[in-house]
């Protein structure tokens, strides 16, 4: 009683936090999706992230988020490719490449235009 009583005291709201249920995907649509992720590490192992338009890896994730938005290695995947401009734009700015670290910096912002790093870094090309 005295630690249930110490949790309501501390401020904490008992209210647990609602987890999004997973979706359960058909068969058919299971299929779909590793269709999809196929296609990815297909444009991925050929450095295809985000260019051309209509045949990428970003595309291909999106296609992949369309049919199941929960989806983990999509999400993830995403993620890395903003990452991977982001470590790229990075590199090319030390190096003294400004023209080029802010076109990965665009090409990442096209994967994940709200990443942190990415934005941070725009704003300092842009004011620099």
């Amino acid at each position: 009683m005295l630690g249930a009583l110490y949790f309501f005291q501390g401020g904490t709201d008992p209210t647990p936090t609602p987890t999004p249920k997973p979706v359960v995907l058909d068969l058919a649509t299971q299929r779909e999706v590793i269709k999809w992720l196929d296609i990815v590490e297909t444009h991925r192992s050929i450095g295809r992230l985000v260019e051309p338009p209509g045949s990428n890896a970003l595309e291909a994730y999106r296609k992949v988020l369309e049919i199941d938005a929960t989806n983990a290695d999509a999400l993830q995947g995403v993620g890395n490719i903003a990452a991977s401009y982001e470590a790229l734009a990075r590199e090319r700015l030390e190096e003294g490449d400004i023209d080029e670290s802010k076109l990965l910096v665009t090409q990442g912002l096209t994967a994940d235009p709200e990443n942190s790093g990415l934005t941070q870094l725009k704003k300092q090309l842009d004011s620099g």
